[in-house]
């Protein structure tokens, strides 16, 4: 493997990978998104169950509500740009989330 690097094949390995790719995500490809999401939810949820800390626990289990709640709007065909709109600004109109219900 070292030797794939030293020859700078590895870089045009990636390069070719890259430009054969349509830039669009597979259904396979989404529902592995949404997995991981949900997992990595379900991690941050189990290490703040096990920390001793009150502010480490409140921070871990809100980045957990943040993982499970994007793993359910992407289940439910929500898009990056989407969800890119919304931000941690609780004041504004737009990152509200009441106006998804």
């Amino acid at each position: 493997m070292a030797q794939l690097f030293s020859l700078g094949v590895m870089p045009r390995v990636i390069q070719i990978r890259a430009s054969m790719s349509t830039g669009s995500w597979t259904k396979h490809s989404l529902r592995l998104r949404n997995l991981a999401f949900y997992k990595y939810g379900h991690e941050f949820l189990d290490t703040a169950k096990k920390t001793g800390s009150p502010l480490v626990r409140s921070y871990l289990y809100g980045h957990a509500l943040e993982l499970f709640l994007k793993a359910y709007l992407f289940d439910r065909g929500m898009t990056h740009s989407q969800a890119r709109s919304f931000g941690h600004n609780e004041t504004s109109e737009k990152g509200c989330l009441s106006c998804l219900f």
